[in-house]
C-alpha cells in the first residue's frame, strides 16, 4: 500500500498558484494498530491499547453489542468528516426505540474538525511512532495569540470546597496549546506543595445525562504550585499552575484534572457544587457537570496559531483498475484569519472506538512539508491523499 499526497494552492478567486504531487510515507503504527484491530475483531475483553491524539493510551476494539438497549456501530477508522464547525455522531451506543425516539448521547459526538485531514506548522521528522500532527492548526478565523490568554473561563461558582482531588474534567472549545490553569484558592495551616496533574479520559457506561467521564488512563503533564505561599483569606485571588512544557489541548476531547498537596494544611476552592443540570453538556463548551461532580472555577491560559477554516473532508473518486485500486481523501482549509498561515505539515485524524467508552481520535498518517507553503489571508489550500493498493 502507497499514497500520492497532492497539495494545491488557490487564490481567493479560485486560481491555482501552486501544485505538488509527492509519494506520501506517512502511515503511522497507529494506522496499522487500527487495521489490526478491524482484522482480527478484538473483543473489550481483550482490547488493543493505543495512543490517542492526547498522547495518552486508549483501549479499542470492534465489538458490536448484543444488547437490544444498546445497539452499537463499529467506530473505528473514520476519517470523513462534515466542515469544522460541525459536530459527527461517532459512538455507538443508542437508545432502544421502544423506549422512546432512538437516539446517541452527546458524548458520542466528535468535533468534525479533529476527524479527517489535519493540517500543522511543525517541522519535526516523521516518525512510525508519531500519535499527532506537532502543532496542529485548528479550525476557525481567528488570528494568532502569541502571548497567553484566557481560554476557557469558568468563575460563577459561590461555594467552598476543601482538598478535592478531582477537581474538573474539561471539554476546550477551540484548539490551543495550554500554558497554565488558574484556580481560585486559599489555605489554613500548611498545605505544602500542590500538583496539579492532567490526564485523559473518557466516558464509560450508557449514554446518558447522569454518565460522568472515569480515566485517567495517562498522566499527560504535571505542575506544582507552593500551597504554603496562597491567602489565608478568601479574597477571590486566582493562583496560576505553570506547565513548564505548553500542552496541546484539542476541542471535544474529555481531560480530568487532579490536585494533591503534600502538607497537613487545607485548601480551599471556589466551586459551583449544584450543577446536576450539565450546563456545558455536551462536548462543546467547556466543564463536565453531570452527576454529582462539582464546577470548579478556573480559568484555561495559553496561546494558539492563527486558524485556518476546516471544509468537509470526503472520501471521492474511488477506482479500480486491475490489479490496482485507489480513491482520494481530500479536504480545503481556508484562510479567514487576517493573517498569514504559514502550513509545515499534514496528516490524517481517524477515529478509533470502544464498546463500552466514547470514542477517540489517533492519527494514523503524518508528513512534513518542505518547504512549507504560506497562506495569505483568503487563499486555500486542498489537501488530497491518494491510498493505492495493488493485489
Amino acid at each position: 500500500m502507497k499514497a500520492l499526497l497532492t497539495l494545491e494552492k488557490h487564490s481567493r478567486g479560485g486560481e491555482l498558484l501552486e501544485r505538488r504531487v509527492q509519494w506520501s510515507r506517512s502511515f503511522t503504527q497507529n494506522f496499522m494498530e487500527l487495521l489490526y484491530v478491524e482484522h482480527a475483531y478484538l473483543q473489550n475483553t481483550a482490547p488493543r491499547t493505543i495512543k490517542d491524539i492526547t498522547g495518552g493510551n486508549r483501549n479499542i476494539d470492534n465489538q458490536v453489542s448484543g444488547d437490544y438497549n444498546r445497539r452499537q456501530q463499529g467506530p473505528n477508522l473514520l476519517v470523513a468528516a462534515p466542515c469544522g464547525g460541525s459536530a459527527v455522531p461517532v459512538s455507538t451506543k443508542f437508545k432502544h426505540p421502544t423506549g422512546g425516539v432512538g437516539e446517541i448521547g452527546s458524548n458520542g459526538l466528535l468535533p468534525a474538525e479533529i476527524i479527517g485531514i489535519q493540517v500543522g506548522a511543525g517541522n519535526t521528522a516523521v516518525t512510525p511512532q508519531d500519535y499527532r500532527l506537532e502543532n496542529r492548526i485548528g479550525h476557525g478565523n481567528h488570528g494568532a495569540v502569541g502571548v497567553a490568554a484566557s481560554f476557557l473561563l469558568l468563575d460563577y461558582g459561590a461555594n467552598i470546597l476543601s482538598n478535592p482531588s478531582v477537581v474538573g474534567y474539561i471539554q476546550p472549545p477551540r484548539k490551543f496549546l495550554c500554558t497554565g490553569i488558574r484556580f481560585q484558592m486559599w489555605r489554613s495551616g500548611l498545605p505544602g506543595t500542590l500538583t496539579l496533574r492532567v490526564h485523559n479520559a473518557y466516558y464509560s457506561g450508557r449514554t446518558t445525562s447522569s454518565t460522568l467521564p472515569v480515566g485517567g488512563i495517562t498522566e499527560l503533564i504535571s505542575a506544582t504550585f507552593n500551597g504554603d505561599t496562597l491567602g489565608e483569606v478568601d479574597g477571590g485571588v486566582w493562583y496560576e499552575f505553570t506547565f513548564a512544557t505548553p500542552l496541546p489541548m484539542e476541542p471535544g476531547v474529555v481531560y480530568r484534572l487532579y490536585i494533591s498537596k503534600s502538607g497537613a494544611g487545607n485548601v480551599f476552592f471556589r466551586a459551583d457544587s449544584n450543577e446536576s443540570t450539565n450546563r456545558y453538556y455536551p462536548w462543546y463548551g467547556g466543564l463536565w457537570g453531570g452527576g454529582s461532580i462539582q464546577m470548579f472555577n478556573m480559568d484555561l491560559r495559553g496561546t494558539t496559531l492563527a486558524e485556518l477554516n476546516y471544509g468537509g473532508c470526503d472520501i471521492i473518486h474511488y477506482q479500480i483498475a486491475n490489479p490496482n485500486a485507489s480513491f482520494d481523501i481530500r479536504r480545503i482549509f481556508n484562510n479567514y484569519s487576517g493573517e498569514d498561515v504559514t502550513i509545515e505539515e499534514c496528516g490524517i485524524y481517524s477515529t478509533g472506538g470502544h464498546y463500552a467508552h466514547n470514542p477517540a481520535v489517533h492519527c494514523i498518517a503524518r508528513d512534513v512539508i518542505a518547504p512549507a507553503i504560506t497562506l495569505l489571508d483568503g487563499q486555500n489550500l486542498m489537501v488530497t491523499y491518494t491510498p493505492q493498493i495493488t493485489v
